[in-house]
């Protein structure tokens, strides 16, 4: 399975937001003024899906991959 490329923003401790960036971007592309003020109330984790941004190579390029990457960085409490 591919290693997801992800980072944290913002309030540590605080609910978390997984901001999944949309078909053909990856986790850098979200607006810095939203993400500036989403980081004062909210812990974000930002992700690269497999094949995507930082994540070159995604050995089968489905969905229920995806899902199976994701599963293993989330937090049990995501908003």
């Amino acid at each position: 399975m591919s290693q997801l490329s992800y980072q944290w923003q913002g309030l540590a401790g605080a609910p978390c937001i997984l901001l999944l960036p949309g078909w053909g971007y990856h986790r850098l592309a979200w607006p810095t003024d939203w993400l500036e003020r989403l980081g004062r109330r909210y812990r974000l984790l930002l992700v690269d899906l497999p094949g995507h941004g930082e994540v070159c190579h995604s050995p089968t390029g489905e969905l229920s991959h995806w899902m199976q990457a994701l599963a293993q960085i989330i937090p049990v409490q995501v908003v």
